[in-house]
């Protein structure tokens, strides 16, 4: 199954939920479609704080994870957003703690946990 996004508008936040199998030497392409996805809908909703929770299945190359962080503004990230990332898996949980690295070193507002709970308490919080 390829990769897909699932949604949920609340008062204040975006809930998505990304799940299904990375298509191998296709993993960064991927992505990059489904963050830009992402991303209309914040700019849909108007909402600036996102939760995302991933179970995705397969790894991500060191190189594209790199890239990916890098290039997320290309994608649609504004600087004002804040976004909480849920690891499903612990495939994701090392792909996502690579990107928020490198995010935060950056200047963006990202965060990954392991669990819905404290990426709420961290995502509401000002």
């Amino acid at each position: 199954m390829p990769l897909e996004v699932k949604h949920t508008n609340h008062k204040d936040y975006l809930d998505v939920v990304i799940m299904g199998t990375r298509s191998p030497q296709l993993e960064y392409e991927e992505s990059s479609i489904i963050w830009r996805k992402i991303f209309e809908l914040c700019a849909k909703y108007q909402q600036d704080k996102l939760l995302v929770q991933s179970n995705i299945k397969g790894r991500m190359p060191l190189r594209s994870r790199i890239n990916y962080a890098f290039t997320m503004e290309e994608m649609g990230l504004q600087e004002h957003y804040k976004i909480a990332g849920v690891a499903l898996n612990s495939q994701v949980d090392h792909d996502m703690k690579i990107v928020e690295q490198f995010a935060n070193n950056i200047g963006y507002h990202v965060k990954v946990f392991v669990n819905e709970a404290d990426a709420l308490i961290w995502l509401l919080t000002d």
